[in-house]
């Protein structure tokens, strides 16, 4: 199934008020610098529920070797400390991986993907195999974990709704 695309918060807010949505989590995916956060708060003043923001709860993304994946940060306790069920927006790098572990009741899986003024999405190239970067620069542990996480369950397609927007909104 294709998301459903808005290119403004506004009209998403209208979206996610239809009563038929299930109850649930709304859940915001995507890159970080996306705009995730942005998102998260205007939907929580508009639509009455908490937010909460995964990166903090995780520690700040510290990753290492033994903790290679984003959910490896989020403990059970951490998370549960967190958030209040059902009722809450939430938002993070990693969110049907997330969803997954905690086994969350989604109302709306949401993918965040911020263009630039000329309309590119400059994290498209973090979808390929072998990125032209890494010949450069070694990876960080963030960037290696979000490239495999689109890879695998492609989030940007297999979203509810996609919110496309510019630097400027």
């Amino acid at each position: 199934m294709k998301p459903i695309e808005f290119s403004n918060a506004d009209a998403l807010i209208v979206w996610l008020r239809d009563s038929s949505l299930p109850e649930g989590f709304i859940l915001l995916d995507g890159f970080p610098d996306a705009g995730k956060s942005h998102l998260g708060s205007k939907l929580s003043q508009s639509l009455g529920r908490g937010w909460v923001q995964l990166d903090q709860v995780a520690g700040g993304l510290q990753m290492s070797p033994s903790r290679p994946r984003y959910t490896d940060l989020l403990t059970a306790e951490a998370f549960n400390a967190a958030v209040e069920p059902n009722h809450a927006v939430l938002d993070g790098v990693t969110m049907l991986d997330i969803a997954d572990k905690f086994a969350l009741p989604i109302k709306a899986h949401i993918y965040v993907k911020r263009l630039t003024t000329h309309g590119l999405w400059p994290e498209e190239d973090e979808l390929q195999l072998i990125n032209p970067r890494d010949l450069i620069t070694s990876p960080s542990a963030l960037r290696l974990c979000v490239r495999e996480y689109h890879q695998r369950t492609l989030p940007h397609q297999m979203c509810d709704a996609l919110l496309t927007w510019y630097p400027t909104e």
